[in-house]
């Protein structure tokens, strides 16, 4: 029964390196280093090259409020501003 039990053993883990093997080793390539996966990478670096090397038109900033009239009347309310003067400021 011992001598039978380990040639199982054996059997199965031999047969667990055949097909661990064939898994590994018959991976697909990738499509990148096929010719047609070589040609596709290089037209999509070229498409990406062409879409970052673009100069873009110059645009002005625009301010609405840049003419706008002094309507505050905070500042010309006060008649006798200039009559005093802080002896502690400079």
């Amino acid at each position: 029964m011992g001598k039978n039990l380990t040639a199982v053993i054996a059997v199965v883990a031999v047969l667990g390196l055949i097909i661990l093997g064939y898994f590994l080793w018959s991976k697909p390539k990738p499509a990148s280093e096929t010719p047609a996966g070589e040609k596709a990478v290089e037209s999509a670096q070229k498409a990406l090259e062409s879409a970052t090397n673009v100069t873009l038109p110059e645009i002005k900033p625009i301010n609405p409020l840049e003419k706008l009239p002094d309507i505050n009347p905070v500042g010309k309310a006060n008649p006798f501003k200039d009559l005093y003067k802080n002896p502690f400021a400079r």
